[in-house]
């Protein structure tokens, strides 16, 4: 007999069914049950008192299942309410939207005692797991000031710190949400995860999140593969490894590739929408099977990985143009994470400024302490095309160069100039424009223009090669034969 103690919302407008699950629980989980015959009426019994857990049937008239997820998941009491869907109709895009609104659990009836039993266990564990974790991954920083929110709130004063020591802020009930939908999905390694936003978003930060979860452990391997960096020939032996004389240049042992190495820990496919056709099919079959063969090998090696993508692109309107395998977005969109750009959270960016000001200061043993109000109103000013990197790498900047207790605007000259339009960032003054370009009377040198050009496309996307050839228009191969020639001036 389970020993827990919870309170339980029992939702199914089939009377029999309900009484049978209201019994079962009753008697072996040591639960209080609640029950009720739609969805309506469930929601306003959560409404006006807190369950756990929440079981409900999925097709039911007036407000259905998902509705109710929905509902849940919306209040501020159903965040942590760990919510399984019941029934009789399964799909695959049932289960996926029930996954991406937030369920816990799918069941498919007729569902056995057993099953029920050991969900609703799993589920009440998870729960006091949760709470657990939610008590230590906020720690609150006093070196933060908080700003005024548009809606009159404050935002909130809080880091997470993770397992390698990564530093995350925290600073907006939106931000909050999202770390709080990565701590979730930790706790599941057979979800995968894809995490969409634009470039310098914390992608990679926020993968750490559902990797590290709140634990302490680091002996789990995260492994992070750019897919915007491998050649076309070079990825199957990158992912799967190869066996000695697989290919010409191959190592006489052979070498082991980047799904190996993430075995019993995570494999982050950044740029994953970079991934070639061909090569999409091998990397599906790979994480449905959880086996792989090594380039030129026969022998199986088995899989034991979470699989986190991310990208910058939209991978619907990718799928639908061809450019993307629709089995594994939908392998991969499980689990769904989207970070918004700060230019849409800019009460944020105050305290997420002043932390990487104070972790400068530190590094670099400088006396900054505070942000002047006239440096707050730039940054608050500012687009921020590069987001959290491109704020971030301003402020190192910043600290590097100079020295005071308070940053103040005459720090931010880089900032100040991007603003008056003279790296415009929105094709103000001083950007090179079809029809405008003006040629200096004594000729000019076409090469060094054009390495010029790519430093600074280079540095207006932080270093993102992929972006940076969009931008110009270039091939990756020519991109990268630009920055070689850059590298070794």
């Amino acid at each position: 007999m389970l020993e827990l103690r919870k309170r339980i919302l029992l939702v199914d407008d089939d009377e029999i069914s309900r009484a049978v699950f209201a019994r079962v629980l009753t008697e072996f989980t040591a639960s209080e049950v609640v029950e009720c015959d739609n969805g309506l009426e469930a929601k306003k019994q959560f409404e006006s008192e807190q369950f756990p857990i929440v079981i409900s049937d999925v097709r039911m008239p007036g407000l259905d299942g998902l509705e109710l997820l929905h509902e849940i998941r919306a209040h501020p009491n159903g965040k942590d309410t760990q919510v399984v869907l019941i029934t009789g109709f399964a799909d695959v895009e049932t289960a996926l939207s029930a996954l991406r609104e937030g369920a816990t659990e799918m069941l498919t009836k007729p569902i056995p005692i057993t099953d029920l039993l050991q969900v609703v266990e799993r589920v009440a564990k998870q729960y006091d797991d949760l709470k657990r974790k939610k008590r230590r991954a906020a720690q609150v920083s006093g070196d933060v000031p908080a700003a005024d929110t548009e809606n009159g709130d404050r935002p909130m004063r809080s880091t997470v710190v993770l397992a390698d020591k990564t530093v995350i802020g925290v600073f907006s009930r939106k931000f909050r949400a999202i770390v709080d939908t990565a701590l979730r999905y930790n706790d599941d390694r057979n979800i995968p995860v894809l995490i969409e936003g634009e470039t310098g978003t914390g992608k990679e930060v926020l993968a750490k999140v559902v990797h590290y979860g709140d634990s302490d452990d680091t002996s789990k391997p995260f492994v992070t593969v750019n897919c915007a960096a491998i050649s076309d020939s070079l990825f199957e032996s990158e992912l799967f490894g190869y066996v000695g004389g697989a290919f010409t240049g191959a190592l006489p042992k052979g070498a082991s590739g980047k799904m190996e190495a993430a075995n019993g820990g995570t494999l982050f496919l950044d740029e994953v929408g970079e991934i070639p056709m061909p090569m999409q099919a091998k990397l599906l079959r790979a994480l449905q099977e959880k086996v792989i063969y090594r380039v030129g090998g026969t022998t199986a090696i088995p899989l034991d990985i979470r699989v986190i993508a991310a990208t910058n692109r939209d991978l619907e309107k990718q799928v639908q143009a061809g450019g993307f395998r629709s089995d594994l977005y939908y392998r991969l969109a499980v689990g769904r994470i989207e970070i918004p750009p700060i230019r849409e959270q800019r009460a944020s960016i105050p305290p997420m400024a002043q932390l990487f000001l104070a972790e400068f200061a530190r590094e670099k043993q400088r006396d900054f302490r505070f942000i002047s109000r006239e440096a707050v109103r730039m940054l608050e000013q500012y687009n921020w095309p590069g987001n959290v990197r491109q704020l971030r790498n301003l402020i190192e900047h910043a600290v590097l160069l100079y020295n005071a207790v308070e940053l103040d605007s005459t720090h931010l000259a880089e900032l100040d100039q991007r603003m008056q339009g003279g790296v415009g960032e929105d094709g103000g003054a001083g950007v090179l424009q079809p029809g405008m370009v003006q040629l200096p009377p004594n000729g000019l040198d076409l090469d060094e223009l054009t390495y010029e050009i790519v430093r600074k496309a280079l540095d207006k996307f932080d270093g993102n090669q992929l972006a940076t050839a969009k931008y110009l228009g270039l091939s990756r191969g020519r991109l990268r034969t630009l920055v070689g020639h850059l590298e070794t001036e």
